[in-house]
């Protein structure tokens, strides 16, 4: 549980190889639809790496964030295996 500061704080330090935990937004009724939007575009025009986005998880239910939490950490576990 966090704060919009608190997500974007995460994604950067987990960017610069500061932090290894899953990030997970949870997306209740689409609530966060504008900030993914405005990601995946800051990816399409340059201002951030398009594999930046795959450093969170995005769920909509919270009921899945057990499942969303192991894999999450599974893909971290592969990235730095594989990166």
């Amino acid at each position: 549980v966090g704060t919009l500061d608190e997500f974007l704080e995460a994604v950067t330090l987990k960017q610069l190889g500061q932090f290894n935990r899953p990030i997970i937004l949870v997306n209740t009724a689409g609530f966060f639809d504008p900030l993914l939007l405005q990601l995946s575009r800051m990816a399409e025009e340059q201002f951030m790496r398009e594999e930046h986005m795959q450093l969170f998880t995005v769920i909509n239910n919270p009921e899945h964030r057990w499942a969303a939490k192991h894999c999450a950490s599974f893909a971290g576990e592969l990235f730095a295996a594989t990166g």
